[in-house]
């Protein structure tokens, strides 16, 4: 007589993270449940390419398109007998939408006190942080009035996947110029009295038309008060003036 034992097979499950699908950056997970313990672990990826894995867990830093497809591990038992059990799974991998923000006026740049609007394109949802100086904070098309420089990196989601990424655009904000006019206080009627006018940072100014305003910003006028103005432009279109 020959006698003989029956080797139960072993069991295996396969699963992954954020099945059934997940956005290409993200870790890939794959995790095979099985039993008993004591097994050996082959692992075969998308194409039949084996992998150089031989634990029940393994992971791909930054998935992308490429590693999508179906993955098999396959569990063997310990000793002569190699009984072996196999379980697949297959990975979807989303793409991130691919965002860009145009700018009005381009590039976003104006003097303080304007605003400039931003229109967000390649996603469905977009949301505009920091909340500070923009309105609304969620939507396509916003508009964008910070009182100092500020960057702005909106998040564009895909419904469908809950996909997203990201795009950062600055918003410049040019102050005012510093405008200063200086001239004596009093001078004798009839005299040339030379008023001088300037302003930073840099750019060009100009006198207001005055009857007595002479060529060099020389002024001669009657007895009595009058006013003249020096309005100042910077080199980025920024005005102010000074009396």
């Amino acid at each position: 007589s020959y006698t003989f034992r029956i080797v139960d097979l072993p069991t295996v499950t396969l699963a992954y993270n954020n099945s059934p699908a997940l956005c290409a950056g993200s870790n890939l997970t794959l995790t095979a449940t099985a039993t008993p313990a004591g097994l050996s672990y082959k692992w075969v990826g998308p194409g039949g390419a084996p992998l150089p894995n031989t634990t029940p867990t393994l992971t791909i830093n930054n998935a992308q398109a490429v590693h999508a497809g179906t993955y098999t591990v396959t569990v063997t038992l310990p000793g002569a007998q190699a009984c072996s059990a196999t379980a697949s799974v297959t990975v979807v991998v989303n793409p991130l939408p691919t965002v860009a923000i145009a700018a009005n006026p381009n590039p976003a740049a104006y003097c303080i006190g304007g605003s400039a609007t931003l229109t967000a394109s390649g996603a469905d949802t977009y949301a505009w942080p920091p909340a500070t100086g923009i309105s609304p904070t969620t939507g396509a098309t916003v508009t964008a009035n910070p009182t100092v420089t500020t960057t702005y990196t909106v998040t564009g989601t895909a419904t469908a996947t809950g996909c997203f990424s990201t795009a950062p655009v600055m918003v410049t904000v040019h102050p005012k110029p510093s405008v200063t006019v200086t001239a004596p206080v009093y001078e004798c009627a009839g005299k040339d009295i030379q008023i001088k006018g300037s302003g930073t940072p840099g750019g060009s100014g100009a006198w207001m038309w005055s009857k007595y305003l002479k060529t060099g910003g020389f002024f001669n006028s009657p007895p009595g008060k009058d006013t003249v103005t020096y309005v100042y432009t910077t080199t980025n279109g920024c005005v102010d003036s000074a009396k």
